[in-house]
């Protein structure tokens, strides 16, 4: 455990995983209150999470696939590549004029995304840069300091929601980008030559998924099916 703590390469996974948790958490929890405090803002909230949650089911098993095919660094730099590019955008637009709602809802939905290509990415990157033995401790370590981090977030989010600008939140949000690029661009890769090579059909693949874990499937749609329901009150 103390040879994982002073390897490089975990500590570049772990500080880019601790920067996309707390700067796009910060963005993601302040998005939604925009857009709650918007006319009609709750039903059009429940219908963004709606649609958001149809197209991460339905991008997911397409994006394991391309996990498998590509390199998985090059997929992440690239994923915080184009999360640093959008939000600095914005950044640029909320100096010039005001946001509105067709805004919020852009940001909301990459930053969806964004969230959906990363996580599978990363733990898929550890399976290939890190030996087997440290799986299960790196994995432990890993889902603990997400939550550490998201907790962070949320503190973080209370402190500088109501007094900074939407802008300056995003400009906060855009240099973690960059700087979790940095850490990932530092980790030496190599892909794994026992990854397959077999071409699958990804909507085949998630549905078999779905089939063999039928009650944790069900258990995902009931849970954001109560989500919905929540933001719609």
């Amino acid at each position: 455990m103390k040879a994982l703590y002073k390897d490089r390469r975990f500590q570049a996974v772990v500080a880019a995983n601790v920067l996309s948790s707390i700067g796009s958490g910060i963005t993601m929890l302040a998005i939604p209150l925009l857009l709650v405090a918007s006319p009609n803002g709750n039903r059009l909230f429940g219908t963004i999470m709606l649609i958001m949650t149809v197209i991460s089911f339905v991008a997911t098993p397409y994006i394991g696939v391309l996990i498998d095919r590509m390199s998985r660094k090059k997929i992440l730099l690239t994923v915080e590549l184009i999360g640093f590019t959008t939000v600095i955008l914005f950044v640029v637009l909320g100096f010039m004029t005001d946001y509105s709602t067709i805004h919020y809802i852009i940001l909301y939905g990459t930053g969806n995304l964004y969230y959906t290509f990363f996580y599978p990415t990363i733990f898929a990157l550890n399976q290939e840069v890190f030996s087997k033995d440290v799986f299960q401790s790196l994995n432990s370590i890993m889902e603990i300091q997400g939550q550490l981090s998201s907790m962070l977030a949320g503190a973080a989010a209370s402190l500088v929601i109501t007094r900074w600008s939407l802008q300056w939140i995003l400009t906060v949000d855009a240099a973690t980008y960059i700087a979790a690029f940095l850490f990932l661009l530092s980790i030496p890769y190599k892909r794994s030559s026992e990854r397959s090579d077999k071409k699958h059909t990804a909507m085949k693949e998630g549905l078999a998924f779905i089939k063999e874990n039928r009650s944790v499937s069900l258990f995902l749609l009931l849970f954001y099916c109560f989500l919905l329901c929540l933001s719609l009150l």
